[in-house]
């Protein structure tokens, strides 16, 4: 008789342990800002994606491709803005309408942005009449406390 009434009560202490680890739940990666856009052949002027107020980490990516006839003509795509310390973080593509269709994927970087500075995005089309069209995918994320 005493085994049946020790399991039921290690088991709701078991139950009331684990809710309380729950509770206690670490940072997750939270997305703030999207861009999504596809067989675009217009230029983008500097977009803003993120302007911190406080410190924080934040994770990026972006895909940018190039697809339709071949021709002549270029886009370039790309990231700019400051880390915490002030040093500029910027990467990006260029796409050639004249070689083949193409793809490139910026590995997700992690990087504290600088407070109060903009992080922002533009697309830059070359050389007159395009041939061609690009497609780009942006994501910030944010880690935050839930």
């Amino acid at each position: 008789m005493r085994k049946a009434t020790i399991c039921p009560t290690i088991g709701l202490m078991m139950m009331v342990l684990l809710s309380g680890i729950a509770l206690a739940q670490e940072p997750q990666w939270t997305v703030i800002e999207h861009v999504f856009l596809t067989q675009q052949t217009q230029s983008i002027e500097p977009t803003t994606l993120a302007t911190p107020t406080e410190p924080g980490l934040y994770r990026i990516s972006l895909y940018f491709s190039r697809g339709g006839l071949f021709g002549k003509g270029s886009y370039t795509a790309s990231l700019s803005g400051f880390d915490i310390s002030g040093l500029p973080f910027g990467g990006g593509m260029t796409f050639d309408c004249a070689s083949i269709a193409g793809w490139y994927s910026m590995p997700p970087t992690t990087l504290m942005l600088r407070p109060q500075s903009s992080l922002t995005y533009k697309v830059v089309s070359a050389n007159g009449q395009l041939s061609c069209y690009y497609n780009l995918a942006i994501t910030v994320e944010q880690l935050v406390q839930q």
